[in-house]
């Protein structure tokens, strides 16, 4: 029973380091800044600065919390959000700006990574977050683009909402 015992004690131990030892940091030349540009939008600035702003305010829990500036005769947008990502069971978060900018027929988007752990982040160890964490990042980021594209566009999800 106690060989037992010891050998699953020794395997779990085992497993969890190896766990551990596969967390390996993001590697530092992945870049830290994600641009994207929106074109043939077939709208004035206006109407893309106001569906922005309709897009982050429904995609951002509060929006007082994340969006700093919006100055709609400039057509910007500036903010800070967080981005979660894991380490097995650890709940981490990495804190990024956001800028937005529109003008007609056109707009970009910018997301960049802001180096230190938040306060709430479950990995207050890790200034940046793992290279498993910064993929799960990036993919979010791009999900992000690909929907405000639509809304840009008038096409996303609530654009049927003012059609009544």
């Amino acid at each position: 029973m106690k060989l037992i015992l010891k050998t699953t004690f020794i395997t779990i131990c085992f497993g969890v380091l190896s766990a551990c030892s596969s967390v390996t940091a993001m590697d530092e030349s992945n870049p830290t800044k994600f641009t994207y540009d929106y074109k043939d939008l077939n709208a004035t600035k206006d109407e893309i600065f106001s569906r922005a702003r309709n897009f982050l305010a429904t995609n951002y829990g509060d929006t007082n919390e994340v969006l700093r500036v919006v100055d709609a005769k400039e057509g910007i947008i500036i903010g800070r959000g967080s981005s979660p990502w894991y380490i097995m069971t650890n709940s981490c978060s990495t804190e990024h700006n956001v800028k937005f900018a529109a003008k007609d027929n056109k707009a970009r988007l910018q997301f960049e990574l802001i180096q230190g752990a938040p306060a709430y982040s479950g990995c207050q160890g890790w200034a940046m977050p793992t290279e498993q964490g910064y993929q799960t990042i990036k993919s979010d980021f791009n999900a992000f683009s690909e929907r405000l594209e639509q809304a840009l566009k008038g096409e996303g999800k609530n654009s049927d909402f003012n059609n009544f």
